[in-house]
């Protein structure tokens, strides 16, 4: 009887010693991607970026489930929209690699309130290292966003 009395006050001890550690596995449910847009021309005025010629924005989910996909721009700005209080917190920033007709540059930039147009895309934007001309060519835009959603490409 004098066992199981010691078995069970160790069980017990055990049990909350072990608590704190189970309090701390939140479930999760946010999903973190990489968008990528690509366009032929761009522009950086009055703290906007305009994207030009990005009909469809391509992404991949870089957690244990490697979905991937695509849709147009105006679902991107959708999603972003479906996310919004995330972004209010934290604003999101992206590489945006660019070409002119003085050479490439880059910058990463904090992006906040896309709008978008069949295939262009205009966010508010602060630069926050690196420097874009005015005008630009072709670019390239890496952005990582975690979202409250699981993406699926648009059929």
């Amino acid at each position: 009887m004098r066992h199981i009395r010691s078995l069970v006050l160790t069980f017990v001890i055990l049990s909350f010693l072990t608590l704190p550690t189970l309090a701390e596995h939140v479930i999760d449910d946010s999903h973190s991607y990489q968008f990528v847009l690509s366009g032929d021309t761009g522009s950086l005025k009055d703290g906007k970026v305009t994207l030009n010629g990005v009909p469809i924005v391509s992404f991949f989910s870089l957690g244990v489930d490697r979905g991937y996909g695509h849709f147009f721009v105006k679902t991107f700005v959708e999603v972003w929209n479906n996310n919004a209080q995330i972004f209010q917190k934290d604003p999101p920033n992206g590489t945006l690699s660019v070409l002119s007709d003085k050479g490439s540059s880059g910058a990463v930039v904090e992006l906040s309130e896309p709008t978008a147009t069949l295939n262009s895309i205009t966010f508010k934007a602060r630069v926050l290292e690196g420097g874009l001309p005015e005008e630009f060519g072709s670019y390239t835009l890496f952005l990582k966003l975690t979202l409250n959603e699981y993406l699926k490409t648009q059929e």
